[in-house]
């Protein structure tokens, strides 16, 4: 097997932006990302391990039984090295030598946080980032005349940054509101980041319902207004009634600060999508397949089916038959044959590291004919 090494133009490094859309569905209580509900396992419970509506990083225990799960592990010694879900109280509880687990998988989905009292740390962690977006909407002010965010009933959507990569794309955000089954209401995030109401055409059509911090997928929604005249669904604690929907109601039910365990949310549904903002490293790399060479192969369809006959021997003597390569050459013309022609064809390229293990494989979807006269560059792929 020839090897080569690639030449210094040869491996190129680029970053690539790219926006993948992000969907999210939301009906009684139950999440759908990017419309997909939790399959089935044959072994276990389902087969990422985690609940509907969340993705698994890394995807590691797929469909193993719960007392077979792959875990994280780390030996106490000298160094100090844990887990950063153990706290120090429980580190200084191991001795040394000790085995400390985490667990796998890592999960996330969205959450939502509703505010109506002022016991409220994770909006006003974002206070200084809110005025900071001043610039763009006074909207984002943390106090001004349209609200202040310390006081007012405010909910949350927090979208974790696995779903986004460095930032959604404001300008493609829709929150869309479904009773049941008819698109009832919309919100639009434009380029400032603000959250327009687009449906229903009423007198609020046109008004800012919350923002959107687009590079840590913060929503807040701050909309206080009916967006329907009759009372719909239970948004509020278990024990409470039914009520018109409005804004700040947005994916009531899903995980967060309020116990929906006992509520049922049958007549409301919620569509949140977006395109995020993700950068991709990409290593392109050239693979040349020089001019009269790799013109060899040791396939048995590269030779002719008298190679293989039974080679003659005796007892003192063996002779291997020689083995004829195949010309499939083609002639112009019916009747004469071709002149004869090395030809191979090139299914797949090993890439090696410097110690010549073979790291990666490239699988061409169809062969590609080499001929002794013809020299072939393959551009290879890799998002890292």
């Amino acid at each position: 097997m020839k090897l080569y090494q690639f030449k210094q133009n040869d491996v190129v490094n680029q970053l690539r932006v790219v926006n993948p859309s992000c969907s999210f569905f939301v009906n009684d209580r139950t999440v759908y990302y990017n419309g997909a509900s939790n399959s089935t396992a044959e072994i276990g419970s389902t087969v990422n391990s985690v609940p509907s509506g969340f993705t698994s990083l890394y995807e590691m225990n797929v469909d193993r039984a719960s007392d077979n799960l792959i875990y994280p592990f780390v030996v106490k010694g000298s160094s100090l090295d844990s887990m950063s879900t153990v706290s120090e109280a429980s580190f200084n509880a191991f001795s040394y030598g000790d085995t400390i687990t985490g667990s796998y998988p890592l999960s996330a989905s969205i959450t939502r946080n509703f505010y109506t009292d002022s016991t409220r740390r994770q909006i006003a962690a974002l206070k200084n980032t809110l005025n900071r977006y001043k610039i763009y909407s006074n909207h984002f002010a943390y106090s001004s005349s349209l609200g202040d965010k310390s006081t007012q009933d405010i909910a949350l959507v927090d979208v974790p940054s696995i779903f986004f990569g460095s930032g959604i794309k404001a300008s493609t955000l829709n929150l869309d509101f479904y009773v049941t089954g008819t698109l009832t209401g919309r919100l639009k995030a434009n380029a400032k980041g603000e959250l327009v109401q687009t449906l229903p055409q009423d007198a609020n059509s046109g008004s800012v319902a919350g923002v959107v911090i687009k590079e840590m997928g913060a929503i807040l929604l701050t909309g206080s207004w009916n967006v329907t005249t009759d009372n719909i669904d239970n948004y509020d604690q278990a024990g409470g009634t039914e009520d018109p929907f409005q804004w700040y109601y947005y994916a009531a039910g899903i995980q967060g600060n309020i116990d929906y365990s006992a509520n049922t949310l049958p007549s409301s549904s919620f569509h949140l999508h977006f395109e995020s903002t993700s950068e991709v490293n990409t290593k392109l790399m050239f693979c040349t397949a020089p001019r009269g060479e790799l013109n060899q192969s040791q396939n048995p369809t590269f030779y002719t089916k008298d190679s293989f006959k039974d080679s003659p021997f005796s007892q003192t003597s063996f002779k291997e038959t020689a083995r004829i390569i195949k010309n499939i050459a083609s002639a112009s013309y019916q009747d004469p044959t071709a002149p004869f022609e090395k030809t191979t064809y090139i299914s797949k390229i090993g890439i090696y590291d410097e110690d010549k293990n073979l790291v990666a494989i490239a699988s061409l979807a169809r062969p590609v004919k080499k001929t002794e006269s013809r020299d072939i560059t393959f551009k290879l792929k890799l998002d890292i």
